[in-house]
């Protein structure tokens, strides 16, 4: 806008008071992003402009015409609603934002405008005659107003961009009605122009290529076409259930993407299949634990001993088992152990707060629990079966009874993730949906390897699914299971070293162990493992730029890489997608649904969203869960059904999604308030109950707002936003959430606020809320340092947190902060560098906060005040009972 123009505009604004007062309200504010979905693959880097016409079927004319009573005003609204109805069913979004030329005028000199923005409100409850009143009255509003300069207003609002490109995405006109040099000169990302001439009604796209594709726009004209016969021939009907897709889309996305079927052993178990392998190869490797090896038979004949140690105590079919050991062998035996009494296994993390361990054990109604010997008193008023000794047990003493093994449709495991109502929830998954994940693991990865057998690396915690899709898989089919020690899942060095002594083909792994891979390759160049031939990946978001570093460091020598998505709900994996050898697209896909799994695109209505466009991740078939145990409220709002989709049950995920053309899906994040913190599955809801049940000391949080943070892709962390009475004492908040939630759903930053900063519509605008890398909150119980070793090393906590220095404390732990397994690994190396001084990984476990390790430090220089030896070793012996727990950053969900 030069000079001149606005001078003009800021002289015909003058005195327009009530003008200016309407469109502030109507265009202030978070604005709606109202534009096409579009897939961002393959567009020009410039702009360009396309364009395609289409017509209107002839009934269609007709019902226009006959709705409009041959007014081209009263058809303008009628196409406009049209367009603003489609705009919600892409988007699913009520507040929506497009534009539209003025009206032809007499005196073309004196008109201000040359396009008019058109805000209205579509719900999806609504029916189509009440949206035409919507729009009538939002046209109406617009026009009355227009003697005010509107792209002066806009520009106040967004100096830096070009109002009427970046304000309005998608514009309607009829040429019947609008000036056609305006329509030449509109520059919106996307026009719909019509013409009513002669009886026939046609229309144009013009649409510029840098933000969509040709078949973007036919796609377009046809849901247009499709929608306006709906709604027109069902004004009365819910807009939310008009259809708009052709039966050639509707069969491509429901029934071609989705064509996964495959046999597989449905009337087996786990167990059964197990016992088979044992038998055809009965010294045979089955599972590996750094130097302790269980061949198939043995595995077999112990976990029978298992099996009759727990039916000696009674256990009942289908009910869980508790398991709480140590990262081993005898883990995989003693899971063996549970299932062939006819018990789903139950996964304890024994360094959750006792009241999360208390709640799971007291809601799956678990009876028994299975425990190492240093964890005996962890669990209260539950009986307690210690592994050493079941694992000596004389089966002699008690009858074989085979008859108390599974059947396929019995419980294999039930996994407590977070949950939306401050308390965790309890997924339960059965032996066939294990079973089908094996049987999809080996057609669509491992027999592609073409090795008769072969050895698979598991990284992954016993605690989360994604251990499943390695120790089941191994297993079942005759490989050797190589369980990695704790060691190897935090340092890229170890990780090597742990796939190159086992002769590891196949693990899986999380986008972390892609960056410490490739880390230790670029710092160290250890050997490589060669006979590495895949990766499965998943737990996190797998970003372009991680791939191809990966690919760029280990060129043709790399393994192949899949990149695998699904919930606890659907048996570990429901999608996947194998990296070819390069990639140059912005997103990495998840792929396309394992065999005998479905998975459909849906709106908020439960109809399916065309290719393209973003919908809730809905999941069908044979890797469907049985629902979250003893929550049959919850189970029903997730498990469902729909009359249109020929499920027996649908999970809705709550993850957003879409379909390409080619058949792959897009993820994009959640729809709700569950994020991943560092690949753990974490529940918003949750800690923001827990914040609001805090009371100590007379402080007490009125409410909260958790968000997630995200530095880069290796620093995500939590920051809870508070409102408050009196200053925070964010030590105590801190020792409270830690005895109700796991360390990686503590947020690292608690910042207090008078208020939260709210939108134009009245709702929390999370856009306003304080940076936490600009904000600092103080804390009477902040402990200063004391000399340069501390303010050095509390600059390096600092830097590597991302937190400001007033807010760490000389006792702060690391973890407890944010601190995490893998950034661990940066503060050795950060004191390293600024002290020359060398603390190992292994000590910073043991010695996490400033002072223990500024004393650590000065010991080695020889200063006073360090701690003596015999203090040291009493630390070493109870810090290192945590260090499993600690070494387990990442989350494997």
């Amino acid at each position: 806008m030069n000079q001149t123009e606005l001078f003009q505009l800021k002289a015909a604004a003058f005195e327009k008071v009530k003008e200016r007062e309407y469109w502030t309200a109507a265009l202030s504010g978070t604005q709606p992003d109202c534009r096409i979905p579009h897939l961002s693959q393959n567009l020009v880097q410039k702009d360009e402009e396309a364009s395609l016409t289409f017509t209107f079927p002839t009934q269609l004319e007709h019902d226009i015409l006959k709705a409009s009573e041959e007014s081209d005003l009263r058809m303008f609204i009628i196409l406009m609603t049209v367009a603003f109805v489609l705009l919600h069913r892409y988007s699913g979004k009520s507040e929506l934002l497009a534009a539209a030329p003025v009206l032809k005028q007499t005196n073309k000199q004196t008109a201000i405008n040359d396009i008019l923005p058109l805000k209205a409100e579509i719900e999806p409850e609504m029916n189509f005659r009440e949206c035409l009143y919507r729009v009538k009255e939002a046209f109406q509003q617009a026009a009355a107003h227009q003697n005010y300069p509107v792209k002066l207003l806009l520009n106040e609002l967004s100096p830096v961009q070009k109002a009427d490109r970046n304000h309005f995405g998608v514009a309607l006109a009829l040429e019947n009605i609008h000036e056609p040099a305006t329509l030449k000169e509109m520059n919106a990302d996307l026009l719909i122009s019509i013409r009513h001439n002669e009886g026939r009604t046609s229309g144009k796209i013009r649409w510029n290529l840098r933000h969509y594709h040709r078949k973007t726009a036919e796609r377009l004209s046809n849901h247009f076409c499709t929608l306006a016969e709906q709604a027109l021939t069902n004004p009365e009907q819910a807009i939310g259930d008009l259809g708009f897709l052709s039966g050639e889309e509707l069969h491509q996305i429901m029934t071609v993407f989705n064509d996964t079927e495959q046999p597989y052993p449905a009337d087996k178990s786990i167990v059964d299949l197990f016992r088979e392998t044992a038998v055809q190869n009965p010294d045979h490797p089955a599972v590996v634990y750094e130097n302790v090896r269980y061949t198939y038979q043995e595995a077999d004949e112990l976990s029978d001993r298992m099996s009759a140690c727990l039916r000696e105590q009674g256990v009942r079919h289908d009910e869980p088992i508790g398991l709480m050991v140590h990262r081993s062998a005898e883990m995989v035996i003693a899971i063996l152990g549970i299932l062939k009494s006819g018990c789903p296994y139950l996964p304890i993390d024994v360094h959750l707060p006792a009241e999360r361990i208390r709640y799971m054990v007291e809601n799956s109604g678990t009876k028994l629990v299975v425990a190492n010997s240093d964890h005996r008193f962890t669990v209260q008023n539950e009986k307690i079966l210690l592994l050493e000794e079941m694992l000596q047990f004389s089966e002699r003493s008690v009858p074989p009874n085979r008859s108390s093994a599974p059947s396929s449709k019995d419980l294999a495991y039930v996994l407590y993730t977070s949950g939306t109502t401050g308390k965790p929830k309890g997924v339960m998954i059965g032996h066939r949906q294990v079973v089908n994940l094996v049987y999809g693991l080996n057609s669509r990865h491992f027999s592609g390897l073409e090795q008769d057998h072969l050895n698979v690396g598991m990284l992954a915690s016993h605690i989360f699914d994604a251990s499943v899709q390695t120790m089941f898989p191994a297993l079942l089919l005759g490989h050797t299971l190589c369980i990695a020690p704790d060691s190897a899942r935090m340092d890229g060095r170890e990780l090597w070293s742990f796939y190159e002594k086992n002769h590891i083909h196949i693990s899986d792994a999380t986008p972390s162990h892609l960056r410490l891979m490739v880390k230790a390759v670029l710092e160290s160049e250890p050997h490589r493992a060669e006979e590495l031939k895949l990766l499965l990946v998943g737990g996190e978001a797998l970003t372009p730029q991680l791939v191809n570093q990966f690919l760029h460091t280990f060129g043709e020598k790399r393994p192949v890489m899949t990149n695998n998505y699904g919930p606890t709900e659907c048996s570990v994996q429901s999608s996947s997608f194998t990296i070819p050898e390069s990639w140059n697209e912005d997103v990495i896909p998840i792929g396309r649904p394992m065999p005998n799994e479905q998975i459909y695109i849906l709106d908020d209505c439960g109809c399916p969203v065309p290719i393209g466009v973003y919908g809730e991740l809905c999941i069908a078939g044979n890797g469907v869960g049985r629902g979250y145990i003893h929550q049959p409220e919850l189970t029903a709002q997730r498990f469902t059904t729909l009359p249109d989709i020929s499920a027996d049950m649908l999970y809705r995920t709550g993850d957003l999604a879409r379909w390409r053309p080619d058949g792959l899906l897009e993820f994009l994040g959640r729809n709700d308030s569950q994020v991943k913190i560092r690949g753990y599955r974490v529940e918003l809801g949750e800690i923001k109950q827990s914040l609001l049940d805090f009371q100590r000391s007379g402080q007490r949080i009125h409410d909260a707002v958790v968000v997630p943070i995200e530095k880069g892709a290796q620093d995500q962390y939590l920051c809870a936003y508070v409102i408050s009475d009196l200053p925070l004492k964010q030590r105590e908040i801190r020792e409270y959430l830690a005895e109700k939630l796991p360390g990686y759903m503590i947020p690292r930053r608690l910042i207090r606020m008078e208020k939260f900063p709210m939108n134009f519509s009245g709702k929390l605008d999370y856009g306003a809320l304080p940076d936490p890398a600009e904000h600092q909150e103080s804390d009477e119980h902040t402990i200063k340092a004391h000399n340069e070793t501390e303010k050095k090393l509390i600059g390096i906590f600092a830097a590597i947190l991302n937190m400001p220095e007033s807010e760490i404390s000389m006792e702060d732990n690391f973890f407890d902060i944010g601190g995490n397994s893998f950034n661990i690994v940066e503060l050795s190396n950060k004191i390293k560098e600024r002290f020359n001084r060398e603390l190992s990984v292994l000590q910073l476990f043991q010695f996490t906060s400033v002072s223990a390790i500024a004393a650590q430090l000065d010991r080695q220089a020889g200063e006073p005040g360090a701690p003596a030896e015999s203090e040291r070793e009493e630390e070493e012996s109870s810090e290192l009972e945590n260090v499993a727990h600690l070494l387990g950053g990442i989350g494997d969900e």
